[in-house]
């Protein structure tokens, strides 16, 4: 009865470890870029972390676009929402907050170099850290539309390649613009859009927009769409790199279960009981 006592409990200490191991020994994804708001601000500092499961299930999402509609699914804003509230944390008092944020957003989407991976969801940008002008700008809508900004994206055709970038609606015209450049705007719903450029050629803020997009044709792509809910987010850290993790299970057994016969067990159709405690480490409230 003893040795079947025992395998009852190596059987359950496999199952908790069958939980617990993939997140222990497949490593975290972890990410270090810098954004840059006005009014001297020096560039702030942001760590992601990012759970192999969760790249996992953005990877074996679907990637099938089959009109311009179809972009809408690949903004996530729960999913990056941390991030949003990293670059929140220094942008909120400044004036113009939410154009600052917009502006602090393309900093940080910049330094992605550009490749040709395909749509791509943004937490997959994030770990391959490459993307074309679909994916940083599906990224850069993603955290915009996670601090409560109202954008769309805007897909140019009629221009071979097509581009894609970011539309956010301001009130007023754009008050950081780059000097010297007309501010670039599209109004839809009786709601004025301005361009935010995503892709990394300059040093782009929102209202700028190249000349090579003089003669497209825009298509708005508003986001009611965009996912609701993710299974997981992102961890974000300010100007703070994020602290090493641990877990302890242990179990034990009650001492009035341990002493009782096998005979006594068995008449009184006993059910041994094993207590299972444990911590996680840096300590959460409640956790």
């Amino acid at each position: 009865m003893h040795f079947k006592y025992q395998k009852a409990i190596v059987l359950l200490i496999g199952i908790l470890l069958l939980f617990i191991a993939p997140t222990a020994i497949a490593a975290n994804y972890e990410k270090t870029n810098t954004f840059q708001a006005q009014y001297g601000i020096n560039n702030q500092k942001l760590y992601v972390s990012i759970t192999p499961s969760l790249y996992d299930y953005y990877g074996n999402m679907s990637h099938t676009v089959n009109g311009d509609s179809d972009y809408a699914k690949f903004v996530t804003p729960q999913a990056v929402e941390p991030i949003a509230e990293s670059i929140q944390n220094v942008t909120r008092n400044l004036p113009h907050s939410n154009e600052q944020f917009a502006d602090a957003v393309l900093t940080l989407v910049h330094q992605i170099p550009y490749a040709i991976n395909g749509t791509q969801y943004p937490v997959e940008t994030l770990v391959d850290n490459s993307g074309d002008c679909v994916a940083v700008s599906l990224l850069a809508a993603s955290i915009m539309q996670a601090e409560g900004l109202d954008v769309v994206l805007i897909h140019y055709t009629g221009i071979n390649p097509g581009h894609m970038n970011v539309g956010v609606y301001l009130p007023s015209t754009p008050f950081y613009h780059t000097p010297g450049m007309a501010p670039t705007d599209f109004v839809y719903n009786n709601k004025t859009y301005w361009t935010a450029e995503a892709t990394p050629e300059a040093n782009w803020k929102v209202g700028d927009q190249s000349d090579t997009l003089a003669n497209a044709t825009p298509v708005i792509i508003p986001l009611e769409n965009a996912e609701q809910s993710s299974p997981a987010q992102v961890s974000s850290s300010l100007n703070a790199p994020f602290l090493p993790s641990s877990i302890t299970i242990n179990l034990s057994q009650e001492q009035s279960s341990a002493n009782i016969s096998q005979e006594q067990a068995s008449v009184a159709g006993y059910t041994r009981a094993l207590t299972i405690s444990g911590s996680i480490s840096p300590a959460y409230s409640g956790e």
